[in-house]
C-alpha cells in the first residue's frame, strides 16, 4: 500500500492514535510483541495464539509496564 500526504493523513495517523489510546498494559503487550517479532500490526492484539506467544516472552524476560523500556533498549542494542 502506498500512502501519500495530505489525502492519506488519517490512514497514517490512526494506528498511532489507537496505540496511544490503549491502556499502559496493552501498550506494553504490543511493544513486547513488536520487539520480539511476534506482532506485525495492531490487530495482532486480537489474535489469541499470538497473544499466548507474547505472554511466554513476558514471563521469560520478566517484562512489566515499568520494565518494558529497559527491555526495548536491550533488544535495540542487540541490533546495533
Amino acid at each position: 500500500m502506498h500512502l501519500t500526504l495530505p489525502q492519506d493523513k488519517s490512514a497514517m495517523t490512526n494506528p498511532i492514535k489507537k496505540l496511544l489510546a490503549m491502556t499502559p498494559e496493552n501498550q506494553m503487550i504490543y511493544r513486547v510483541g513488536r520487539q520480539t517479532d511476534i506482532f506485525s500490526k495492531l490487530n495482532d492484539l486480537n489474535n489469541p495464539e499470538l497473544m499466548d506467544h507474547v505472554e511466554v516472552a513476558r514471563t521469560r524476560y520478566g517484562i512489566t509496564v515499568d520494565s518494558v523500556d529497559e527491555f526495548a533498549d536491550k533488544i535495540m542494542k542487540q541490533f546495533i
